[in-house]
């Protein structure tokens, strides 16, 4: 769990409220380097939202700049 990158998710702005969960939840899989590997069921399960819904807020959260899928 990174704290540092959890505390910099509250100071984004303009996030929809699910766009914040879901980076939350990606931050609190993180090291402090900002690596991490959670599966999208894993995601799905932690944010409360669909499979689907996590793909497809990670793809435009991805293409708007927020992180880097490898």
């Amino acid at each position: 769990m990174s704290i540092r990158l959890m505390s910099q998710v509250w100071q984004v702005e303009g996030l929809e409220p699910t766009e914040r969960l879901l980076l939350m939840a990606l931050a609190d899989h993180a090291n402090d380097s900002g690596v991490c590997w959670p599966g999208i069921p894993f995601l799905a399960l932690k944010a409360h939202i669909s499979i689907r819904h996590v793909q497809r807020l990670l793809r435009a959260m991805q293409q708007a700049g927020f992180f880097t899928i490898e």
